[in-house]
């Protein structure tokens, strides 16, 4: 984790408003001893992650950036649309019964909490959605299930399309996405070779209109499909083809659903709220449901997520090509409402249970603190790795001082000396033995020097080629193994057949020779005497005489 510290500033200025990348970095380095740390991402985010990495539009990243999270040091990365699904059950439920109970009301909801807040606070007659923010109710649930599979403190990163939900409540830190995507770029990780990692599933699996959420008209869709009793895909498909999607800023449309009318209304950009809130609240128009997102085509189109467009390509159809993206990982679940998720279900209740009990956001994170920590923990970390290379550079002194003394280089001269020590010994007490057998009137030259010529090279060649690389590996030890059983046994042999096969290329044929001195074997072919069979003994005569009558 040092190397993702490396470029990052740890000081903590409570003053600076893009300070949240380095509180990614603080939390991604905190203790895992007592620590936690999930990464929860929205389905909008996903399919904007790789326009910035050059994969293609629209297409679904999310695999890749979980693996790379989790070696940065994130626990366990979570699809923010199981929350989705939670959300439209509990908005159902509370449309259900503002329906049954007579009285008229519109009800106004968005995913954006720039408008919930603005529309409670100038228009407080009106029926603003009072759920809290789909992250918020996320993170909220995350904490709560894994500190108790856990036991440690547990740190949630929301990853948001957009910037005015920085101030979630339920999360420790909320990153846009381009936030993520500068954290994601330091790591300098290739993107697209990287491999894909599968997503945590603390709750279970969510249905597909958890998905479509982040698109305009998305939500409303999967409030019709949670109403309708009938959950045939015939049945579900009508609503996506009913009006609810489209360009227009402000789309009106009637579903009748089990017999049951009803006006709903979705609505892009603030302007276009602002101008339908006050009609509803002059009394000239009157819905049942009324999704507003406060930016165009949804939270695909969040100001914290800005399209990378080519020259010949507009916004509208890059937002376009993310939607569609959207509609496609809907359509890979089996699942198509939100309330066929037995998870989404379980979730909404366990988010009741904890509205009731009224502790549902836990204590705040103290960042200086969590800072401090994390500063002393790199400058452990650097201390500890300071006395590894210190190790390191001591070993490599001792090795340079110790290398000299083992070299080969220095020791070969030694071993030479006493080989060749050894080898003259040797060729001594072969040139006596036959100095007593050979008459030496009939030796023309000195039969030491002859035989230590011929020794010579054997020993230089032969007996330190099988010497030397014996002598690199274990030179004290087989030093002298290598001398009494090596030398001896090749040195001692090699004469004698040399000599021998040298003798019986140049003498002639006498099969009935007996040790005479007026033998034809004494002269070479050009009749002149033969120096080499003088100097052999009786016994040396006898086996060439045998040889030779062998054939």
């Amino acid at each position: 984790m040092m190397e993702n510290m490396e470029n990052v500033n740890l000081e903590f200025v409570a003053e600076e408003d893009n300070f949240d990348v380095e509180k990614a970095w603080a939390l991604f380095c905190a203790d895992k001893k007592d620590n936690f740390v999930v990464a929860q991402i929205s389905p909008a985010s996903r399919v904007a992650l790789g326009d910035y990495f050059g994969l293609a539009r629209g297409e679904d990243g999310i695999g890749k950036v979980s693996a790379i999270l989790r070696e940065l040091g994130v626990d366990a990365v979570v699809d923010t649309a199981i929350a989705e699904d939670a959300v439209a059950i509990l908005e159902t439920k509370k449309l259900l019964s503002m329906k049954n109970s007579g009285v008229a009301q519109t009800m106004f909801a968005s995913r954006c909490s720039a408008f919930v807040a603005d529309a409670r606070e100038n228009y407080p007659n009106l029926c603003v959605s009072e759920l809290p923010a789909t992250a918020s109710i996320c993170g909220a649930l995350l904490k709560k299930f894994y500190q108790e599979q856990t036991g440690k403190k547990v740190r949630v990163i929301a990853v948001e399309p957009c910037v005015a939900n920085k101030a979630l409540l339920g999360v420790d830190l909320v990153l846009t996405t381009e936030e993520l995507v500068s954290i994601l770029s330091e790591t300098e990780v290739n993107l697209r070779l990287s491999k894909k990692d599968a997503l945590d599933a603390p709750f279970g699996t969510c249905s597909g209109s958890g998905y479509i959420c982040g698109m305009s008209g998305g939500v409303t869709d999967s409030i019709a499909r949670c109403l309708s009793m009938d959950k045939s895909q015939e049945a579900l498909r009508k609503f996506s083809y009913s009006g609810i999607y489209g360009n227009k800023k402000c789309r009106e449309v009637s579903l009748s659903i089990d017999g049951i009318s009803w006006k709903f209304a979705v609505v892009c950009g603030l302007s276009a709220a602002k101008a339908l809130m006050e009609k509803v609240a002059n009394g000239e128009a009157a819905y049942d449901y009324v999704e507003v997102m406060a930016c165009d085509g949804g939270c695909v189109g969040g100001d914290g997520q800005a399209c990378v467009v080519n020259e010949d390509e507009s916004v509208e159809h890059a937002l376009r090509v993310r939607a569609q993206d959207l509609k496609y990982i809907e359509s890979r679940r089996a699942a198509k409402a939100a309330d066929m998720s037995a998870s989404a279900v379980m979730l909404a209740r366990a988010w009741s249970d904890l509205e009731r009990r009224g502790d549902v956001y836990g204590e705040p994170i103290d960042w200086n603190a969590l800072f401090e920590s994390i500063t002393q923990s790199v400058l452990d970390q650097m201390s500890d790795e300071v006395i590894e290379e210190e190790v390191v550079e001591v070993t490599e002194e001792i090795v340079e001082e110790v290398a000299p003394v083992i070299e080969v280089e220095e020791v070969a001269p030694v071993i030479e000396e006493e080989i060749v020590e050894v080898v003259e010994e040797t060729v001594e007490e072969v040139v006596e033995e036959i100095i007593e057998e050979v008459a030496v009137a009939e030796v023309e030259e000195p039969v030491e020097e002859e035989v230590i010529e011929e020794a010579t090279p054997i020993v230089e060649e032969e007996v330190i080629e099988e010497v030397a690389p014996i002598v690199e590996e274990e030179v004290i030890e087989e030093i002298d193994p290598i001398i009494e059983e090596e030398i001896v046994e090749e040195v001692v042999p090699i004469v004698e057949e040399e000599i021998v096969e040298e003798v019986a290329e140049e003498i002639d044929d006498c099969d009935d020779c007996d040790d005479c001195d007026d033998c034809e074997m004494e002269f070479t072919a050009d009749g002149k005497r033969n120096p080499y069979y003088r100097r052999l003994s009786g016994r040396e005569r006898r086996k060439l005489k045998r040889k030779r009558k062998n054939g």
